[in-house]
Formats: structure tokens, C-alpha cells, sequence
């Protein structure tokens, strides 16, 4: 056969990924090929979870590993994350599940915790996990259902997978998989250059004392990002492994690499976190907080350091947190929602692309709730309208942001956090100001950084996202 074309194994690793939303594919070595993620704090844990789980287990091709120990790179609260060997490579499967979270006016805990354990071993299914998970109160019947659901998919991937290297075993050479990582950092490193090489830095307030303080510097080495003055938080904590991913994931996008993300390219990464800081926590008791409020706060932090770089004559910075929302019955039933904020564009035509991305997801509900999920928790929908605009004198468009309008027709709890990104970043002179989110429970707006409580029968609620700035 031929010398196989590095194009031809890039394409081979994208229909491996295809089946799957969260995939990385490893050597035996742990270098990772390929990892393949629309959230952005959960590359690095896709690529190292092998390599964690194996100071606990041996990775065999007849064992499959579940757990969502954030910890060992399950950063999403609501998810579990899968690892197996098959045929010298090493597979991360990161899954989502439905699953509440329980809160408090203290802060908001995850009803399920599950350490590294064999799911599948010798080739044989575990099926009393199944019933341990049946026992716990917080887990439904679906979320059991599509664990079985999940598993057997994943055997049929490792059958597929075995039989895919016996026949294009040319494919699945050492010096195959080395000669790709390789041409993946070069081209990496080509992108990089293409932009001028600079530096920026930011800083933003966590509440009280607390500073996030990042510096991106680019150059022929690579990217750089230093959060030395980063302080601790109380509220927020972010593992190394869930900051590590939000820079690689998001600097990646920018520099169009999102398509490449490897160990290679990340190789090229240097990050640097203060010990015990909020971007370099060991605690992981506030995950669903981190990832609600910390997640967005980093990457806004980061885009605000890209626009001074790159963009101060194309768009302005971006606020990235959506407005998340639990609505849950007294039977356990619940519904999770974000509404999007509003963001700036340059071009006048993406204003309306990002309406139009609104509506496309509402009408599919793979982001938001359909009319029928709302209607099933006892809500009734009164109306979903555009945030008015304060001003339009901009020579950037802006989208601004959305209104949810809802009525209870039952008693309900109510669990949202709010923006506490919206006013920390110093605004430059030539930018419109931010817009707050805002919540209101039968007009009385709430103000808290973290609310839950209840919601009695025939009230009405209202949940008003925000906007970003634009240039003036």
C-alpha cells in the first residue's frame, strides 16, 4: 500500500469522532490525537482522562470505565464520562444525562457522585450498578435507560473500531500517529504567525478583594497566558484541568485550530496559575457554580485580551455568560435553560444570523425548553420578545439580548445565578455600556448573585438577558 496521506488519517479521526459530541482518541503513550468538544472546559479532561484513570486501573480492551469525578477531567456537572482501551489506543467518551442539581441558599451540590468504577469487565456488563442507581432518589428511569443505551453503543464502537485497524492496519502505525502530531504543531505555528505577535492583559473583580488578572502574550514560541495576582475565591473555584481546557478550547477557535486539538497544539500552550487560586482550585464542592459563573468569567476575560489585541477596529468585547436557569416541581421534575445574552458584531448581517440561531434552537429545543416542556412543569409561556436596545448610535451591531415571560400555575422552586461579569470590566472610552441580566418574580426584581427559593401558584415570571457592548 501506499504511504498513507496525513489528510487522509485527519479525515479518518473526524469520522471516528463523529458518532460521539466529547471524543478524544489516544496512543498507548498518551498523546493524544485528537479531541472533540463543543464545550469549551472539557478538552483537557477528554485528553488526559486516560492517563488519570490509569493511576487507579490497568486500561484493558475488555473493560469500560465510567465515572464524573471532576477531578479525573469530568468537568460538566451534569455528565459522565467514559474511558476504554481498544487495540493500542485509549478512548474519553464525556456524555450528558439528565440530572438536577439540589440547591441551597449556600450554593448548589450534585445529587450523584461516582468514582472510577469497571462498568463493562471481561467483556461482561456490571448490571447491579443499575440497580444501586434505581435506589438513589435523585436519579429517574431515563437516566438509567440511557446509561444501557450508552454502553451499548460503546461496545459496538469498540467492535468497529477493532475491526476498522485489522483492515486498514497501515492507518495505526507509531510513525503514522508521530508524523501527524508533528504536522498538526506546524500548522499550529503557521496560524500563530499569521497574527502579530503582542501581549494585553486584563483584570477583573470576583467580588469584594478578589481579582482575576490574566496577561496573553503571543510569540514565536507560541501563546503564553500568565493569572500570576489571580486571587482566591469563595464562591468560585476552577480545577487546572477546566482552565486549561477554556484557554486551549477558545484560543484554538480564534486561530481556527478547533479542528486540530491535539497534544501537539497544546504543547505549544504555556499556563501559568498561582497555587490554590480561582483559576488552580483542588476544590471541587462548587462545580456547578464554577461552571455556571467561573467558566464565563475566564472566557470573557480571554476574549477581552484577543479585542485589545486584534480587534479594536472589528468588534468589541463579549460578555459570555447566558443567564441559567432551574425551574423544579415538588415530584423531582425540572427544567434547565439558559437565555442567551446579546453579543456585538461587525458586520450588520450577524445581527440577525444570531436571531435567527435564537429561534432555530427554541424551535428544536436542543437549547431551550419547546412550549410542550414548559407547559408539562406547569408553566405557561406569556411571551418571548427582544430586549430593547438603549441606544443605536453604534458602528458596531449589536444583538440585545432576549425576554422570557412566564406564569406558574403550580408551586415551584426556582434556582438561577445571575451576571457578575456584567460591569468588571473596565469599558474603554470608545464602547456602549454593558446591560445587566435581570429577574423578577411578580415585578419585584431579585438582585442576589446565586437565588433559590420558591415560586407560589399563579405568579408571574420574568427573566430578561443581557447585552454586550458595542463601539460607539
Amino acid at each position: 500500500m501506499n504511504q498513507v496521506r496525513l489528510s487522509d488519517f485527519h479525515f479518518l479521526l473526524d469520522c471516528l469522532s463523529e458518532p460521539f459530541d466529547n471524543f478524544s482518541i489516544s496512543t498507548s503513550d498518551d498523546k493524544c490525537l485528537k479531541v472533540k468538544t463543543s464545550i469549551p472546559f472539557l478538552t483537557l479532561g477528554l485528553m488526559q482522562g486516560p492517563l488519570l484513570l490509569k493511576s487507579f486501573f490497568t486500561l484493558t480492551d475488555d473493560a469500560i470505565f465510567f465515572h464524573n469525578e471532576p477531578s479525573l477531567g469530568c468537568s460538566q456537572f451534569s455528565s459522565i464520562q467514559f474511558v476504554f482501551s481498544q487495540n493500542g489506543f485509549n478512548f474519553c467518551i464525556n456524555k450528558s444525562f439528565p440530572m438536577s442539581f439540589e440547591s441551597t441558599q449556600n450554593g448548589s451540590q450534585i445529587p450523584l457522585k461516582i468514582p472510577p468504577f469497571p462498568l463493562v469487565e471481561n467483556n461482561k456488563i456490571n448490571t447491579f450498578i443499575f440497580d444501586s442507581l434505581k435506589l438513589n432518589p435523585s436519579i429517574s428511569i431515563e437516566f438509567v435507560d440511557l446509561l444501557k443505551s450508552s454502553i451499548n453503543d460503546l461496545l459496538i464502537f469498540k467492535d468497529q473500531f477493532s475491526h476498522l485497524v485489522k483492515t486498514s492496519s497501515p492507518f495505526f502505525t507509531k510513525e503514522v500517529c508521530q508524523k501527524y502530531l508533528h504536522f498538526c504543531a506546524e500548522e499550529a505555528q503557521f496560524k500563530f504567525k499569521q497574527k502579530v505577535y503582542s501581549q494585553s492583559q486584563t483584570e477583573i473583580p470576583i467580588g469584594g478583594s478578589h481579582f482575576l488578572k490574566l496577561k496573553l502574550l503571543t510569540d514565536e514560541m507560541g501563546i503564553k497566558i500568565d493569572f500570576q495576582g489571580t486571587s482566591p475565591s469563595d464562591q468560585l473555584s476552577l480545577s487546572d484541568l477546566a482552565t486549561d481546557s477554556v484557554c486551549f478550547s477558545l484560543l484554538c477557535q480564534y486561530f481556527q485550530m478547533s479542528h486540530k486539538m491535539n497534544s501537539s497544539v497544546f504543547s505549544l500552550f504555556q499556563i501559568i496559575k498561582p497555587m490554590n487560586s480561582f483559576v488552580s482550585s483542588k476544590n471541587t464542592n462548587n462545580l456547578i457554580a464554577s461552571e455556571k459563573l467561573g467558566i464565563p468569567l475566564l472566557m470573557t476575560a480571554l476574549h477581552h485580551c484577543l479585542w485589545k489585541i486584534y480587534g479594536k477596529n472589528q468588534t468589541a468585547p463579549h460578555n459570555y455568560f447566558n443567564l441559567p436557569v432551574q425551574i423544579k416541581n415538588d415530584h423531582g421534575d425540572y427544567l434547565h435553560f439558559n437565555l442567551l445574552n446579546g453579543r456585538s458584531f461587525y458586520f450588520q448581517n450577524n445581527y440577525h444570523q444570531d436571531k435567527g440561531y435564537f429561534a432555530k434552537n427554541n424551535s428544536d429545543g436542543s437549547l431551550f425548553p419547546s412550549l410542550t416542556q414548559f407547559e408539562k412543569l406547569g408553566l405557561q409561556v406569556l411571551s418571548v420578545s427582544e430586549r430593547p436596545l438603549k441606544s443605536i448610535k453604534s458602528s458596531v451591531s449589536s444583538s440585545p439580548g432576549w425576554i422570557l415571560k412566564l406564569k406558574t400555575r403550580q408551586k415551584l422552586s426556582l434556582t438561577f445565578f445571575s451576571d457578575s461579569i456584567t460591569n468588571s470590566l473596565n469599558l474603554e472610552k470608545n464602547l456602549t455600556v454593558y446591560e445587566p441580566t435581570q429577574v423578577f418574580i411578580n415585578l419585584k426584581p431579585i438582585s442576589v448573585d446565586f437565588f433559590t427559593g420558591e415560586v407560589p401558584e399563579n405568579s408571574e415570571l420574568t427573566f430578561i438577558s443581557g447585552y454586550s457592548p458595542s463601539i460607539i
